[in-house]
């Protein structure tokens, strides 16, 4: 749905349902008694829906009455951005993800996937891939990839080379282990799951880690 900020703001959503009848009944308070129902329908909709459904919405800035510690007077204050929604709409989803202005970065404000939680993307095809395997119940975690590739780490003797390889993935990808991308992750993987089986191949990355950080 692209976007849901349309049934809020838009021509013929909830806010100008509200003015109109609020202009009609001369009462705020009797025109959102009927818009409210109108709008949980829409979202008892979505969330009873047997389709998986994604949804974008517009943002504003996000803004708090706060008191002032030394003139005891309260102010507005900027406190980032909320999507163009009712309020709490975005929680009734699995996964949030915020993009930036530059960049089109993405983060989670929630996620129950854990495949976004603390990481920053860039959304792509690989994106969609991953939340399908995962609601296909064939997903993984970006933290247990991290994890499998500490073990491999481990196994392999390397776990006193663990700066080394941070410094190696830098170089790689320009990004921490932590920042990489599903497809990123099972490369490395791959890898250190061939090292396990040659040892040459192992002693050649180990010399090469060293080099690295040296």
């Amino acid at each position: 749905i692209d976007s849901l900020s349309h049934a809020w703001s838009g021509q013929g959503g909830i806010l100008e349902f509200v003015d109109r009848a609020s202009q009609v009944q001369r009462n705020n308070f009797a025109a959102w008694r009927e818009a409210s129902p109108k709008h949980n329908s829409l979202v008892d909709a979505i969330l009873g829906s047997d389709l998986h459904i994604i949804v974008t919405m517009r943002s504003k800035t996000a803004w708090e009455v706060q008191k002032d510690e030394k003139t005891g007077k309260t102010r507005p204050v900027k406190i980032g951005l909320a999507p163009v929604q009712r309020d709490g709409l975005e929680y009734e989803f699995t996964c949030v993800l915020e993009l930036s202005v530059d960049g089109h970065i993405a983060t989670a404000s929630k996620d129950r996937t854990g495949l976004f939680d603390g990481r920053y993307v860039t959304p792509d095809i690989e994106t969609g891939q991953i939340l399908k395997e995962w609601l296909q119940g064939k997903g993984e975690k970006p933290t247990d990839l991290i994890n499998d590739i500490m073990a491999h780490l481990f196994k392999l003797g390397l776990g006193s080379k663990l700066s080394e390889y941070e410094a190696y993935i830098e170089s790689k990808y320009g990004r921490d282990l932590k920042g990489l991308t599903y497809s990123q992750l099972k490369e490395q993987i791959k890898n250190l799951e061939l090292c396990h089986k040659d040892q040459d191949l192992q002693k050649r990355f180990i010399a090469f880690l060293i080099k690295q950080a040296a």
